[in-house]
């Protein structure tokens, strides 16, 4: 296997472990810092006054070096005592058939010896990508590890392939390697230099069942591709289609792709644009920068914007977080704060245009207590929903009674007067008739539900029986029991007599 190049630690340390920057610091006074910048190895001196970028020195909290005006973060020697960072480097080159990526595991320990930080690399994995003799590629891999539990570590083909997330890929020589393969004009190396860390295999097999990823490469939005090439691109599993163009297969306009450029947007950035575009909004930059960061939901706030304009959107929602507790029903877990708020806004108002409340009225649009507002207006839509479906059930009994009521023996069986009576009973013979989707069937006209009840006891819940186009498709007792030889008879004389048709009955 061919040697590492010569600067290749190097390029470990510099740009692989970018991050990895740290001011250990010793506090002399309120406002003097004395401390060693890990990232330009040295000693530094600084006060802390109204014109440095931070306002004051605490553990573990980002700032930056007074010398080499790097992005570092502030380690206090006396709590510091042991730091791994850790990340994975992969470095290409060629072979006779193709090429190999070997990935590696790069650690930089960090202890009291700070000064002078030791740093590991140890090789993981080797992924072959040749033809085949169809001159069809494909990736064949290997991963270092323990033989068949012989304690004795070595190559072995691997059985957790590809196992490597992200990796910060080496560029220098990338344009020679990728020089007659598939991958020759798939950006990668432009990707990678633009991309810290990003799933190199998943960008190639992306690539691979689809080149025009190439064309989000060449349209400057690194941070989408890498989410794409990662797996985490929600929704745009399938970049395929007869797009010729970025916008075209981001299903965005010309001015919008130019936003998504000026921003480098990831997906969350994408789905706002999209979903604003569909309500006919065109959010500034800033905006979309604002909703991304407040993690709210692209269609939700799309919604939205059908009631208020996004500044308020974002204003309101802003206020409402004072004190905000996310229901138990809620998306815990998903910095849901904001979700959970602009998902009860959204319900609150879509039951305020039911109600024909005038949503032009700020009291109404912009609710002091937005629970409260909301459990009310969903209590009183509630009310006016039970009252259309009262009178709609009320309204069918009379021409129900006369097509479908009969009597025959020692049993009756008739319609129901209302909703009140559909659930009671269910409640009485335990049994799911009472639920709104029959109710709803009964209003839809798509079914009918009808009581079977003793001729001395016609008010008492005996048996429920449901009828679907002419059929007797149901018939349940207590518990949801089946029919008794008695009731049985009785249905048969009934199905004889009334229900050879059952036509639509509609409400008056």
């Amino acid at each position: 296997m061919r040697s590492l190049p010569r600067d290749f630690n190097k390029w470990v340390n510099e740009i692989a472990l970018d991050f990895s920057r740290y001011i250990y610091y010793k506090r002399k006074t309120k406002r003097l810092i004395t401390g060693y910048c890990t990232s330009c190895r040295r000693d530094v001196e600084f006060r802390i006054t109204k014109d440095t970028p931070q306002s004051n020195v605490r553990h573990d909290e980002p700032g930056q070096c007074p010398s080499c005006k790097k992005a570092i973060r502030f380690k206090a020697t006396g709590k510091t005592t042991r730091l791994v960072d850790q990340v994975n480097a992969a470095y290409v080159h060629q072979t006779p058939a193709g090429f190999v990526i070997r990935t590696f595991n790069v650690k930089r320990h960090y202890c009291e010896r700070y000064k002078n930080p030791d740093t590991t690399v140890f090789e993981l994995v080797r992924d072959f990508y040749e033809p085949d003799k169809a001159g069809v590629w494909d990736v064949t891999g290997y991963e270092f590890t323990e033989y068949k539990q012989s304690r004795v570590s070595r190559w072995c083909n691997g059985q957790n392939l590809f196992s490597m997330d992200v990796a910060c890929l080496y560029t220098r020589n990338l344009h020679e390697v990728m020089e007659g393969t598939p991958w020759k004009y798939s950006g990668i190396c432009e990707l990678a230099q633009n991309i810290n860390k990003f799933n190199i295999y998943g960008f190639l097999s992306k690539h691979k069942s689809n080149p025009k990823i190439e064309y989000l490469v060449k349209g400057h939005l690194y941070r989408l591709v890498a989410e794409v090439a990662n797996g985490r691109a929600y929704g745009m599993h399938n970049l395929v289609g007869d797009a010729g163009s970025v916008h075209g297969l981001l299903n965005i306009d010309r001015l919008r792709l130019k936003q998504m450029q000026r921003l480098n947007g990831t997906n969350k950035h994408l789905k706002i644009i999209q979903s604003t575009a569909v309500a006919g909004v065109l959010l500034s930059d800033e905006c979309i920068e604002q909703v991304v960061k407040m993690d709210i939901d692209s269609h939700i706030f799309a919604s939205l914007c059908a009631f208020t304009t996004p500044h308020k959107i974002i204003k309101f929602a802003t206020r409402c977080k004072q004190g905000w507790v996310v229901p138990e029903h809620g998306y815990v877990g998903r910095r849901d704060t904001f979700h959970s708020i602009t998902e009860y806004w959204r319900d609150y108002l879509d039951n305020c245009k039911l109600l024909e409340y005038d949503l032009k009225d700020d009291f109404i649009l912009f609710p002091r207590n937005l629970k409260a507002s909301h459990d009310e207006v969903m209590k009183l839509y509630k009310r006016k929903k039970d009252e259309i479906r009262d009178n709609s059930i009320a309204e069918m009994y009379d021409t129900l009674m006369t097509m479908f009521g009969f009597e025959y023996e020692n049993f009756i069986v008739r319609p129901p007067t209302s909703v009140n009576e559909i659930v009671a009973e269910g409640h009485a013979l335990h049994h799911c008739v009472g639920t709104g989707l029959y109710i709803d069937r009964i209003i839809a006209n798509e079914g009918y539900i009808f009581f079977i009840r003793l001729a001395e006891k016609p008010e008492e819940p005996f048996f429920t029986a449901e009828v679907t186009d002419g059929r007797l498709t149901q018939c349940r007792g207590t518990n949801n029991c089946g029919m008794t030889t008695e009731v049985k008879r009785f249905t048969e004389m009934w199905k004889k007599n009334k229900l050879s048709t059952t036509p639509k009955v509609a409400a008056s």
